[in-house]
């Protein structure tokens, strides 16, 4: 890899990444995994079951689940929320996906599900870098795309150089992939998707309109399909929340720490076994931590790059921000989005931090990309890891990725 494939907008280092490596593969220890190659199905099962809780509620809205309903689909348009609904409901049925991902925190646990998840590029490029061969990467689009030609609408220009590389890659790997910004972009002549705008975006212009058309009528087949249940942050609270928990095994209510809709100043949580229960504005203001509070809609501005994701126990979190940021989340909520409040992991994990062989405690981050094949088996295409000194999932300066194995 000779050119720079950094992210355009505020990379964490001058190099051709953009981010710091690590300078071996990651070990993992038996248990680590074991419990990636766990989570594989779990997650599989936990979007099919919240995709028909979601669907079930769009069709009946006298169960009760109107809440639901306003927070999935908050960040849609509203004059395209019909549409939105009639996508949600035609794909209840379908495989979820073909690519997914998992970030898995240092005790076994996972914060959250992305469907495709970003980042694909810089996986195969991590691979080059630690000299991987065959690209696991490469040869899971290869069993997707089965000889069809492929497409990938690029949404955030941001991203282009890493998926222009990975783009190179597949092609001269015999792989007939086109990576097609939004000008270029035509979905009359697209008969499988590898990677598409976010459904907010999509269904908001006439191209993307024409594409989810196209779908609904068998025409094109979308990875990841289009509904908003995997693109927000609100799985993890199904699994804790009193009406939608009941649909979910004790084993997959288990995959995720306690997560919560915050909804109201006065709602009610247990902190931690042990403890009485608080108040959503006392664990804000006062019993601050162990928790982690997220945007969890889809807003271009906020879902992405850890925009709105924070730490309460963080001490750059004063009291006036944390009062700011209920007051925000509170007024989201009674406008149709949703932030959640996460239990915070405070595990850290030994690190071989540089050349020299100096090991740090770090906060870890596995970033799991998993395959499913049509029999909806997941098997795991790679796995990159994320260390930082403090608690965050972004790949800021301070931050050392790589590859596990």
């Amino acid at each position: 890899m000779e050119a720079s494939i950094a992210y355009r907008s505020r990379p964490a280092s001058k190099s051709q990444f953009g981010f710091h490596t690590i300078p071996n593969l990651v070990e993992l220890e038996e248990w680590e995994r074991n419990r990636l190659i766990e989570i594989g199905p779990l997650a599989i099962s936990i979007l099919k079951k919240s995709m028909a809780i979601v669907a079930n509620a769009v069709k009946s809205p006298r169960t009760g689940m109107d809440w639901l309903v306003k927070i999935i689909f908050g960040s849609i348009p509203p004059n395209q929320r019909n549409l939105a609904y009639d996508l949600t409901c035609a794909a209840e049925e379908c495989l979820p996906l073909h690519f997914f991902r998992a970030d898995v925190l240092g005790n076994g646990q996972i914060a959250e599900l992305q469907c495709p998840g970003s980042g694909w590029g810089y996986t195969f490029a991590l691979e080059e870098h630690y000299g991987i061969e065959p690209s696991q990467v490469i040869e899971a689009i290869r069993r997707f795309t089965k000889g069809r030609k492929a497409s990938w609408w690029l949404h955030d220009l941001n991203h282009e150089p890493s998926v222009r590389h990975l783009e190179h890659a597949c092609n001269k790997n015999g792989i007939d992939l086109k990576v097609y910004n939004a000008a270029e972009f035509d979905p009359d002549s697209v008969e499988l998707m590898i990677k598409r705008p976010p459904l907010p975006e999509l269904i908001a212009t006439e191209k993307g309109q024409q594409l989810l058309r196209r779908w609904m009528n068998g025409k094109v087949e979308l990875d990841l399909l289009p509904t908003m249940v995997p693109e927000t942050k609100y799985l993890m609270c199904l699994l804790y929340h009193p009406q939608t928990m009941g649909y979910f095994t004790d084993e997959e209510r288990q995959l995720a720490p306690p997560t919560y809709f915050i909804t109201s100043a006065d709602q009610i949580l247990k902190p931690k076994e042990g403890y009485r229960e608080q108040s959503i504005e006392n664990i804000f203001l006062h019993y601050r931590k162990g928790f982690i509070v997220k945007y969890g809609g889809a807003k271009k501005e906020l879902r992405g790059g850890c925009h709105a994701v924070y730490n309460l126990g963080a001490k750059s979190m004063k009291f006036a921000a944390r009062k700011t940021l209920l007051k925000r989340a509170l007024a989201d909520h009674e406008s149709g989005e949703s932030w959640i409040l996460q239990r915070f992991i405070d595990t850290q994990r030994k690190i071989v931090w540089d050349k020299q062989g100096t090991e740090r405690m770090r906060y870890p981050m596995f970033r799991v990309e998993y395959y499913v094949s049509e029999n909806g088996n997941p098997s795991i295409v790679q796995t990159t890891a994320t260390f930082r000194s403090d608690w965050k999932v972004h790949a800021r300066s301070d931050a050392r990725l790589g590859l596990c194995k």
